[in-house]
């Protein structure tokens, strides 16, 4: 029997709250309480479409410009990392296979539409709305 608990240096899923740097969340009746801004944990509907429209238009972009085949990662910040756990993108199994640097969680195998890609939470991007596509080496794809 798989733990309930996982556990990494800078990310954890503990009775259904999810931590990624110090930025936590879980689902609280019919919204999630999140600490947005670093506090304690508030009750409020955090629109994750936002991230995964703008990591959609991330992979459109790339692929307009031809460079499809370059894409492995996804970068976001711990807060639209927390968003995406809640909306079930990340998932409990995805956390089990995460690897994880001082400054960066690595969850493999997480899919976008047609693509299987590694999500890197970088612990620097406090914005919400911020997303990147990235190549293998994790170089931002510009």
């Amino acid at each position: 029997m798989a733990s309930n608990v996982i556990c990494g240096t800078n990310y954890s899923l503990d009775a259904g709250t999810v931590d990624f740097f110090g930025a936590r969340g879980m689902h609280f009746g019919d919204g999630w309480a999140i600490n947005t801004f670093g506090g304690n944990l508030m009750v409020e509907v955090v629109k994750t479409h936002d991230t995964l429209e703008g990591i959609k238009q991330c992979i459109k972009g790339d692929t307009d410009a031809g460079k499809r085949d370059k894409i492995a990662f996804v970068i976001v910040g711990k807060r639209a990392a927390v968003a995406l756990y809640l909306e079930g993108i990340i998932t409990a199994e995805h956390l089990r296979k995460a690897s994880e640097g001082p400054d960066y969680v690595d969850i493999p195998d997480v899919n976008f539409e047609d693509l299987s890609l590694t999500v890197r939470v970088d612990a620097s991007r406090e914005n919400l709305a911020f997303v990147a596509t990235a190549d293998k080496d994790c170089t931002i794809i510009e």
